[in-house]
């Protein structure tokens, strides 16, 4: 069965990053940040790492070793990386990395957790957590902290609310407030309005927890969604096209939902909205302005052009209104548009929403999604731009994947994105 040939000898030539050896191992002369989506999570791994293969889907990282492989494979917010293979998870203690080292020949998948290592002790499904931060007095390890004290969102719990009560959340600011809600449970919180977001009373409800997600209903005006444990949701809470409040739900604990409220910066400049495309008058780059304020950076014309047929609605801002907008990432290719490849592979991907790849079979997949002139309708992505994008499972069926479907998903950058 044929394997994209004609991409395999460009590949070779362009393997700036990695040693191939004969069995096909990867040396990393660099560590490299690995992307989790679901839930949302940046791993890395360590330089020197050696192995055959690796796969990296939303939740999963499973990296395959050959005899003499070894890994280090860290989580920079000390969550806790669990793996299939009991391997140790090396925890020195909060404001520190957590780490796996492995050296044993076969595959090993890592299903990470966003709860914090140190507050875990012994055994755990996943592997040992070898150590806990130490006391202050040294020698004899800290207990693990309690849920009903500290979040594993941005700090202490403020506020513990139980099923079908209400309460009060207090004033919510940029940095942010944490809760333990129960079922049914209520919390008002007002804005600052210091940061040009909504101002006045609100609340937020937590229902349905099932599992490791829950429904949460944000008001003024009702704003209903759910959330898995690990992702975040912006609102725009006074319908003014700018999101004014970050919703994390962070864990399910004891049959409650710990949530964090954190307060966007709306940045409203003259003569834009949400959805804008913005440039200052002595530069040529061209940023997307996103509902949460921040601008996207288009990596280049490839990229733009899979989103914007011209450069017509282009505005020229001033550099001060530029410098207020900070970066909020970078843009991927719009779903449906193109195939992508990396330097140092031979896979050829079809992009889906959010920027999330599925490796295609082979050519007879390729031109039953794009036709004869498939390979005319893949571009390469630069490995400086990797972390950008994530991995779901292979293509197994040209029918699995729509292009006009996969764009009607994508309708906005915003939408894309879930800004």
């Amino acid at each position: 069965m044929k394997k994209f040939k004609y991409i395999l000898v460009l590949a070779l030539l362009l393997v700036p990053v990695s040693s191939i050896s004969a069995a096909n191992d990867v040396t990393l002369d660099a560590a490299i940040n690995i992307e989790l989506t679901s839930p949302a999570m940046t791993l890395v791994l360590a330089s020197g790492s050696t192995f055959s293969t690796m796969t990296v889907t939303a939740s999963t990282v499973a990296i395959t070793l050959s005899a003499g492989g070894s890994i280090t494979l860290s989580s920079v917010d000390a969550y806790t990386l669990t793996n299939d293979k009991s391997a140790d998870i090396s925890c020195p203690g909060s404001g520190q990395n957590s780490s796996v080292a492995y050296s044993t020949a076969g595959t090993i998948t890592f299903t990470p957790t966003t709860v914090k290592c140190y507050g875990s002790s012994g055994s755990t499904s996943g592997g040992t957590v070898t150590s806990n931060p130490p006391s202050s007095g040294g020698g004899t390890p800290a207990p693990p902290t309690s849920p009903a004290n500290e979040s594993t969102g941005a700090g202490e719990i403020t506020s513990n609310i139980g099923a079908g009560a209400a309460g009060n959340l207090g004033a919510v600011t940029i940095k942010g407030i944490n809760a333990l809600m129960g079922n049914g449970a209520t919390g008002s919180f007002t804005l600052s309005g210091a940061t040009g977001g909504a101002t006045g009373g609100h609340s937020l409800k937590v229902q349905n927890i099932t599992g490791n997600q829950a429904t949460i209903t944000v008001s003024s005006e009702a704003l209903v969604f759910t959330l898995v444990a690990g992702n975040s949701k912006n609102v725009d809470i006074d319908g003014d096209g700018y999101r004014d409040a970050k919703v994390t739900l962070n864990r399910i604990v004891d049959s409650k939902a710990d949530v964090t409220v954190k307060e966007i910066k709306v940045v409203k400049i003259d003569g834009t909205a949400p959805g804008s495309l913005v440039k200052i008058a002595s530069k040529t780059a061209v940023y997307y302005l996103g509902e949460d304020s921040q601008r996207y950076v288009f990596p280049n014309e490839k990229v733009y052009y899979s989103w914007y047929d011209n450069f017509n609605g282009v505005k020229t801002i001033s550099d001060e209104d530029m410098a207020k907008l900070p970066i909020g990432g970078l843009v991927t290719y719009r779903p449906g548009t193109r195939m992508v490849i990396f330097a140092t592979t031979v896979d050829v991907y079809a992009v889906t929403q959010g920027g999330v790849l599925r490796k295609l079979k082979d050519e007879a997949m390729a031109a039953e999604l794009y036709g004869a002139n498939w390979n005319q309708h893949i571009d390469d992505v630069n490995e400086a731009f990797y972390s950008s994008y994530s991995f779901s499972s292979d293509l197994t069926s040209s029918a699995e994947y729509n292009q006009e479907t996969q764009k009607t998903f994508s309708p906005t950058i915003t939408a894309d994105k879930s800004i």
